[in-house]
């Protein structure tokens, strides 16, 4: 494992720079990670220092957008709970209009807030409402659900197991990563379940919890 001096040093050696106004450079620094990373990596995470910027899920969408189109994944999951997800996927999956309640009330609310987050959903509808598109984009979400001061009941994640058990994202992959235009390590820096926590990874570079990751097709 290299060692530097400090971390402006590490930085300065391997950061990849980009710019979110230029899609080339962002198309070309995924591009250099998914490289260095190699094709085994099925499940790439993506973290943040804080919620609620807008900027970060902007390059999250762009960096989505390039894994779809250059490296073959077909799927996003974010922090969410999963049986909202449920009814924003089927919306991109053509399941479910706009109008539907179950999306509008998810949309209008703390996820829909965002513009960044609104614009990823529609991207992935619009995608997927193109014939030549192949394999269809999906979208899932990995928190657990709650209610009002409690857990939401149970019945409801039940059924989408049930439900969901035989789909292709239920296949666990060989490889997990995760990735950062930062480390060499390759790992993700994000949020942890408390500001410092951090949790192990495989290379030995301690990293923080991913909010949100892609899977790539298989």
């Amino acid at each position: 494992m290299p060692v530097h001096k400090s971390v402006d040093e590490w930085i300065k050696k391997d950061a990849i720079p980009f710019s979110v106004a230029s899609p080339a450079s962002i198309d070309s620094a995924v591009d250099r990670i998914v490289g260095v990373l190699g094709d085994a990596v099925e499940l790439l995470g993506f973290g943040e220092a804080l919620h609620g910027s807008e900027e970060i899920l902007v390059i999250r969408n762009r960096l989505f957008h390039r894994l779809v189109a250059a490296h073959g994944y077909s799927a996003v999951a974010i922090e969410v709970t999963s049986p909202q997800a449920r009814a924003i996927n089927e919306y991109v999956a053509g399941l479910r209009v706009a109008t539907d309640p179950a999306v509008q009330e998810w949309l209008s609310a703390g996820f829909g807030a965002l513009d960044a987050n609104r614009e990823l959903i529609e991207w992935l509808w619009e995608y997927n409402q193109q014939p030549g598109n192949s394999p269809k984009l999906h979208f899932y979400g990995f928190d657990i659900p709650l209610g009002q001061g409690s857990l939401a009941a149970p019945s409801r994640v039940l059924d989408i197991s049930s439900t969901t058990s035989a789909a292709p994202i239920a296949r666990r992959p060989t490889h997990i990563a995760s990735a950062s235009l930062l480390c060499s390590e390759r790992r993700v820096t994000g949020r942890g379940p408390e500001p410092g926590t951090t949790l192990p990874s495989r290379s030995g570079c301690p990293r923080r919890r991913p909010i949100s990751g892609w899977r790539r097709s298989t």
